[in-house]
């Protein structure tokens, strides 16, 4: 969890893209392009999530996460940077919510209750929280002192360490339960609860 909130690009990235060419309205092309692609992917991923592996929905957004800054790294241009935050974008859809799932599996599966969620969330946000400060205030120096692409490449590699640590870790198996019901059901039933459910709507 740490290492995927530990990103060095963060706080500079908005001066890099003015270095490589961007103006305000390119900034706002580049926010609705990912954000499209996170809208699109947000829910095929919760559903690829619960039928396959959270541990893996996890470990193909760390690749994508990794690549995303790659490709911001290596960018020169607008064009292939705003393919960087596409891909950043399907990172994020494939990211957000599946650390909330796999914590209550694992506290269900051991415990065999949900209590105390609130709490191992909470653990699990402030570790988040201290990285993303942490990441923003060594990358701020690190830009400063080799240059804003060095934040993005040497984040890749610090990346890998959560893929790493996924890849080790075991997973609970509570959301494997319901597998035999059918994908077109599974939409179903998924469309269903957020359509009919007024504080989920929005």
């Amino acid at each position: 969890g740490f290492f995927l909130g530990f990103i060095l690009w963060y706080a500079v990235e908005k001066l890099f893209m003015h270095q490589i060419g961007f103006n305000d309205a390119g900034i706002g092309v580049m926010v609705a392009a990912y954000s499209t692609v996170m809208l699109l992917c947000e829910t095929p991923s919760g559903i690829l999530a619960d039928r396959w592996s959270r541990k893996g929905v996890l470990m193909l957004a760390t690749i994508l996460l990794a690549l995303s800054g790659l490709l911001g790294g290596i960018s020169t241009e607008p064009v292939l940077y705003v393919v960087s935050t596409m891909v950043w974008g399907a990172f994020y859809a494939l990211y957000s919510g599946t650390y909330d799932t796999i914590i209550y599996d694992v506290i269900k599966e051991e415990t065999g209750k949900g209590d105390g969620f609130d709490k191992y969330f909470g653990r699990y946000r402030m570790v988040d929280s201290i990285a993303l400060v942490s990441g923003a205030l060594i990358g701020g120096l690190l830009g400063e002192w080799f240059g804003l692409p060095a934040t993005y490449f040497i984040t890749v590699p610090l990346i890998l360490i959560a893929l790493f640590a996924l890849w080790k870790f075991k997973e609970p198996q509570l959301h494997k339960q319901d597998q035999n019901e059918h994908m077109l059901a599974h939409v179903k039933e998924t469309f269903k609860l957020v359509l009919g459910t007024r504080t989920l709507l929005p």
